[in-house]
């Protein structure tokens, strides 16, 4: 079983990894991912196939997998056809026909692969334009606290916004007269 279907198999049957694996480059495997959820894995039907896990199952993941991580929103181009970085237009074809396979609206009557079909298509169209969306690299800041600034607020609590100036309280006494005004004139 490849990394990518195990990881797959893994947001299938826990989806609360999802941030997780969103964020991470993708692991090795991702072709035969890409097989999987466009059905053209070979496999015996209702038969376990890679390690107790049954053909739908594994379709099912590897769908979920292709929706979730590799077209997630912030991603880019590259990644919607399974690469960590950009490669040329000759290597993303047969990921492309792949995904054409699965994704197409004549062959699916899923609505959400409809919605995968088209911003894979736009993808397409920007990096056969020279322009693809690339993601900025997600690095990890580390924050070292100072112990040169006092501490002004006590930790959990963000200060509280005072008015500036008269009108805070002015206006409330307005609004106050002119509801009693109002009743006054009934």
């Amino acid at each position: 079983m490849s990394t990518a279907l195990r990881e797959a198999i893994r947001l299938y049957r826990d989806p609360s990894v999802l941030r997780l694996m969103a964020k991470r480059p993708l692991p090795d495997g991702v072709e035969l991912l890409l097989n999987v959820a466009a059905g053209a894995a070979p496999s015996a039907e209702g038969a376990p196939l890679w390690g107790g896990v049954s053909a739908e199952e594994a379709r099912s993941a590897a769908r979920f997998y292709v929706a979730r991580v590799l077209f997630d929103g912030g991603s880019d181009d590259f990644r919607m056809f399974g690469s960590n970085e950009p490669i040329a237009l000759e290597h993303l074809k047969p990921t492309r026909r792949l995904l054409l396979r699965w994704l197409h609206p004549d062959t699916t009557r899923d609505p959400d692969a409809t919605s995968l079909f088209i911003r894979m298509n736009e993808a397409w169209e920007r990096i056969r334009s020279g322009s693809p969306r690339i993601a900025p690299k997600i690095q990890a800041i580390e924050r070292v606290p100072s112990h040169d600034a006092p501490t002004r607020y006590r930790k959990g609590f963000p200060p509280v916004r005072k008015p500036v100036g008269r009108k805070g309280p002015r206006l409330r006494k307005t609004k106050v007269v002119i509801v009693v005004a109002a009743f006054a004139a009934i």
